[in-house]
């Protein structure tokens, strides 16, 4: 037996107040612990003991035994007393709950030993917390029982002490898991959408009118690509704390997964004061970002949805937001758009244009018309742009502008490209068999270019095709080219090897230009429509149309004037020395059969008239 259980200068005592022996403790001790564990057992004393004894020293357990007065006869190495008091089990042994505990849990333990010493029945005292020194909070939960002798006498009360703070904690870790997003630590779609409806259950009794925003990062996709997703992450998590800031005491910031966040802002917020609430979003972005493997700040935009917090639907009020975030973004991004109700026709009518291209390239909805491309001073057809159309079974012919968007931002435009290049190298190898060797221009998106298959896409035409890699151009905008620049490069790179040549769309709409120019592997630029139109009625416009000829020609490439319409803008760029051009004054865009016509007949009978 532990002899520094005992040291104390008070002995215990029994219900008569008598003296209780040690031996007597040990001995009651033993047969009601020890003896219940197998009464067909006989156990001699000192087997007795000696089970007390590892009972006192169990580590998973934390035991005691108290007199009738309320002091300790035993304790174990880790007693909660000896915890609470902040020595060894001889520091508590002999003292009374007040002694070793403070304030309120000192009585509820003096409560729970005075019901069993009247009752002599067994309680689970509640999971309590205890604030130990230096080991700060813990939570422990009880199971006292009557001390009895021999004689089956209530001498005392003993108790077993269970540590819960190790569960509690892994539970309460648990539920934060259920209700917050791991990396940023924010309220999840879960904790989002259980706010959402505590306000609409307030907004329904008239307490307040409540806004939602919903917020992606523009781009995002290229952060990942360029930099890896370490950096995506920090991204993510520098772009949280900076929308807690923006947003009020008492507003929800949460993230719903990728890059998309939401706050909700609580209280009064009626539509005069959305664009303040806007406002403090958008301004979280201002200043760019340190991101791990980048040389420099990373600048990032965000785009925002915004709506009020009605219905009777979380999912209704998120979708409202959602529908605003779509306009934003369709409006050109870095911006915040409010939800209007016809929003929900144009979503409808997308789903509706989402599910029928889904159908439409195994239909055969989809075909391709071609436009010439004319050589300005021979006036002969020197290529053809091929131009994506869609033959609807109820709205007739689509132009592209109205579906395009829609097979990018659902992923589609990656095999409708591949079709599209398969098609129009086929067309082209056709008419190089009968001694028509044309160029084939064939625009590509970003999504494409993007792609990993892209360039296998690319093989493929070429081979199944068997057209000459150098009739092969690919177009690309300017906007494509701002994202990867680095993969973008590589690939380009490649595909000239192959003979292929890339030519640059609508040049001088964008920005950068200049350093595209220094930096892509470019063989033709494209003069945009927007230059081209007032060349020979405005001396600005022909100044900057001169500018980009001489330009091109500064960097031995090859020029292009689209969208001629006018005799005098044709007239300019043949003064200028522009060697090739399309537009509606030559051909508007048709069907193969027609360019067939153009290449047996020889120069196009407009261009020949305009000439004159």
């Amino acid at each position: 037996m532990r002899r520094d259980a005992f040291n104390s200068d008070l002995p215990p005592v029994d219900r008569e107040g008598a003296t209780i022996e040690r031996g007597r403790a040990v001995g009651a001790i033993s047969e009601q612990v020890v003896e219940p564990l197998d009464g067909r057992v006989a156990v001699r004393d000192d087997l007795r003991s000696l089970c007390v004894e590892t009972l006192l020293a169990c580590p998973e357990e934390r035991v005691y035994f108290k007199d009738l007065s309320g002091r300790r006869i035993l304790a174990s190495a880790g007693s909660l007393g000896g915890l609470a008091f902040g020595g060894p089990p001889s520091d508590v042994v002999g003292k009374t709950d007040a002694e070793v505990f403070r304030g309120g849990l000192a009585d509820s333990a003096n409560a729970d030993d005075r019901h069993i010493l009247e009752t002599g029945e067994t309680i689970v005292c509640p999971v309590r917390k205890v604030t130990l020194p230096e080991r700060g909070d813990m939570w422990f939960q009880t199971t006292k029982m009557p001390l009895r002798d021999r004689a089956g006498r209530i001498i005392g009360t003993f108790g077993i002490t269970k540590d819960l703070t190790a569960q509690l904690e892994a539970e309460r870790a648990l539920e934060h898991l259920a209700w917050h997003d791991p990396l940023t630590g924010l309220p999840n779609r879960k904790r989002i959408l259980d706010r959402i409806a505590h306000l609409l259950e307030r907004s329904r009794r008239g307490l307040s009118s409540d806004a939602i925003a919903f917020l992606d990062l523009d781009d995002f996709k290229e952060i990942n690509d360029t930099l890896g997703h370490q950096a995506g992450d920090e991204l993510l998590v520098a772009a949280s704390r900076r929308l807690v800031e923006a947003a009020r005491p008492g507003d929800t910031v949460g993230r719903l997964g990728g890059d998309e966040f939401v706050v909700l802002f609580d209280g009064d917020a009626p539509p005069s004061v959305f664009d303040a609430l806007a406002s403090r979003l958008l301004a979280a972005f201002r200043r760019p970002f340190d991101l791990p493997g980048s040389p420099r700040p990373v600048a990032v935009s965000a785009s925002v949805g915004i709506a009020e917090v009605r219905g009777d639907d979380p999912g209704d009020a998120l979708c409202d937001a959602d529908l605003a975030l779509y306009g934003a973004k369709a409006a050109g991004k870095r911006r915040a758009v409010v939800f209007s109700p016809t929003m929900h026709v144009a979503a409808q009518h997308r789903r509706q244009l989402h599910a029928d291209l889904e159908q439409a390239l195994g239909n055969d909805e989809l075909f391709l018309l071609y436009q010439p491309v004319i050589d300005l001073h021979t006036r002969a057809t020197c290529g053809v742009e091929a131009l994506l159309r869609w033959r609807h079974p109820r709205r007739g012919v689509v132009l592209p502008d109205q579906f395009i968007g829609e097979l990018e931002s659902t992923g589609g435009i990656c095999a409708v490209g591949a079709w599209v290049l398969r098609q129009a190298c086929a067309q082209a190898s056709r008419w190089a068999a009968r001694g028509h060797r044309c160029t084939m221009a064939v625009n590509v998106s970003a999504e494409q270019l993007a792609n990993r298959h892209f360039e296998e896409d690319v093989r493929v035409a070429l081979d199944e095709s068997g057209l000459d890699p150098s009739l092969l151009v690919l177009e690309l905008t300017e906007s494509v080219l701002v994202g990867d620049r680095g993969g973008a490069v590589a690939r380009l790179a490649r595909l000239r090897r192959l003979g292929v040549r890339i030519a640059l769309d609508d040049f001088g709409t964008g920005y950068s230009s200049l350093s595209y120019l220094g930096t892509f592997p470019v063989d033709i630029l494209k003069i945009d429509r927007s230059f081209v139109a007032d060349v020979a009625t405005s001396a600005e416009s022909a100044a900057v149309a001169h500018a980009l000829v001489e330009l091109a020609r500064a960097l031995g490439l090859s020029t292009v004037a689209e969208g001629i319409e006018r005799p005098d803008q044709l007239c300019w760029f043949r003064r200028e020395r522009v060697e090739v051009g399309q537009g509606f004054l030559f051909s508007e865009p048709v069907e193969p059969a027609a360019i067939e016509a153009l290449l047996d007949g020889g120069p196009l009978a407009d261009a020949r008239h305009a000439a004159g």
